[in-house]
């Protein structure tokens, strides 16, 4: 029986179904990720690993029904719709119920049992049965679309779908960007970098899957929501609508997405890019998920705008026509932000998550009322200040967190 990591599984999948092999075949494929040990450490997940491998060879493949759960994954968005399910123990990261990938950009060609397929790294590492309550059975392809990864206009930054994260990492050191005075780039590095991501990873994971994955500590949202980007999203029955980011997000893993609809692109206009900026990130370990990250934006040099991701299972904005002092700045945060909006899970308590949203606040308003370049400023966690931005050769390295 050959077996396949789960970011392999993407490339053989494809090619199998390509060259005409047959479903029952690709059905003994299967993509282990353990038996459900409790693993935590690196080093237990590779035993949990192992004794699947084990458990399903002297089974004859008949794996044991505590392998492959999503015990780590309580809720897992379905791909191209806003729906989700909870993930049950027995499911696995095996894709061997798809039937058909079709390279298609049309909404209309959608029906129950697809999944718009981009970079795949998130699709096929949860598995076709964790995306609804059936299987997932054709992939609709965008690869072979051809959109334009980046647009740059004197009216701002348009960013396809299906850009890579590691080509958003290219742009503030990229030609088009030349001469323009976008202090918001300087956001687009730290958020980047906030992924935990394989050089793989980085070079197949999209903008428009960590936004359709819609997780709370997912970077592009925080950026994108923090620069006031607006989503495109296409229908099946030839329309569209424009969906701001911050409004993209409507819980841990939900998004607003209608069955069928396809993010086209998202637009990160120039005034917000004009405005300064700052960014405030932390993590519970070294390589961790987000935990609290926080985006602020000095619009007109006077009226504040605050993004909260991260701590909160959904972004939240805080809009002040000025500066305000620290006292208003708490209150705005009580009022806009109640107990129960705090997420909770393993990269942190939401009493935690809470603390740490008003210091990282505090921080980015005394560094936006201050300055600039003003040395001495607090700042906690990692990726800020930003780094000189120069030509960008490619991310070779795990990032710290995200």
């Amino acid at each position: 029986m050959p077996w396949a990591p789960a970011g392999a599984t993407s490339n053989a999948l494809t090619r199998l179904l390509a060259a005409g092999v047959p479903p029952e075949r690709i059905a003994q494929l299967h993509s282990p990720i353990g038996l459900d040990l409790g693993a935590v450490t690196p080093g237990e997940v590779a035993v949990s690993i192992t004794a699947e491998l084990i458990a399903a060879r002297s089974l004859r493949g008949q794996l044991p029904a505590t392998a492959g759960n999503f015990r780590h994954h309580p809720s897992t968005p379905r791909a191209g719709t806003g729906a989700h399910k909870l993930c049950q123990a027995g499911d696995r990261m095996d894709m061997n119920t798809i039937k058909a990938v079709v390279s298609t950009t049309d909404p209309a060609q959608w029906r129950e049992g697809d999944a718009w397929l981009a970079g795949g790294t998130v699709l096929f590492s949860y598995g076709s049965y964790a995306f609804g309550p059936r299987p997932l059975e054709r992939l609709l392809d965008l690869g072979p679309a051809g959109w334009e990864p980046i647009t740059v206009t004197g009216h701002g930054i348009d960013l396809a779908a299906t850009c890579t994260i590691a080509g958003l990492y290219s742009l503030p050191g990229g030609p088009e960007v030349s001469g323009r005075n976008w202090p918001g780039l300087h956001l687009v590095r730290a958020c980047c970098d906030s992924f935990v991501a394989s050089f793989k990873v980085w070079n197949m994971s999209t903008v428009g899957g960590n936004l359709c994955t819609s997780l709370p500590a997912g970077p592009v949202i925080s950026l994108c929501a923090g620069l006031d980007g607006v989503a495109t999203l296409l229908a099946p029955g030839g329309g569209s609508r424009t969906v701001p980011v911050a409004d993209f997000i409507t819980g841990d893993a939900a998004n607003c997405l209608a069955p069928g609809e396809l993010l086209r692109s998202i637009h990160l206009p120039a005034s917000a890019l004009s405005s300064r900026v700052a960014f405030r990130r932390l993590s519970l370990s070294n390589l961790g998920r987000s935990g609290v990250l926080l985006v602020g934006r000095l619009d007109a040099g006077t009226a504040l705008v605050l993004t909260v991701t991260a701590a909160t299972k959904r972004p939240v904005q805080l809009r002040f026509d000025r500066l305000p002092d620290a006292d208003l700045l708490a209150a705005a945060l009580d009022d806009a932000i109640p107990a129960e909006l705090y997420h909770d899970d393993i990269h942190g308590l939401p009493a935690w998550r809470r603390d740490m949203t008003y210091r990282l606040a505090e921080e980015i308003r005394a560094e936006l009322a201050a300055p600039e370049g003003t040395p001495g400023l607090a700042v906690s966690g990692d990726f800020w200040p930003p780094r000189a931005e120069g030509p960008a050769t490619g991310h070779t390295t795990l990032a710290k967190g995200a």
